[in-house]
């Protein structure tokens, strides 16, 4: 058996004042929290890039930078 359970009255009122932007807002939220991780990330490729001595692991990290900076770009509608 299916249990009903009823909300307080505040409850109701705030539920049916929330916006709902549906599917495309949740979309657009993900894509610029995306763009948001990928810009992070592309920033700690390039710190830890100016750590690194090693010339080849150096410049691997910097393309791995420029790589996520690319995807946040286009996530965020920028062209590179």
């Amino acid at each position: 058996m299916i249990g009903v359970v009823a909300l307080p009255p505040s409850s109701q009122s705030v539920i049916r004042e929330m916006p709902c932007q549906g599917v495309q807002g949740d979309l657009a939220r993900s894509e610029r929290d995306r763009a948001a991780r990928y810009h992070e990330q592309a920033e700690n490729f390039r710190q830890i890039a100016t750590m690194e001595t090693q010339a080849r692991a150096r410049a691997r990290l910097l393309e791995l930078a420029g790589e996520y900076q690319h995807l946040a770009d286009r996530l965020a509608g920028r062209k590179p």
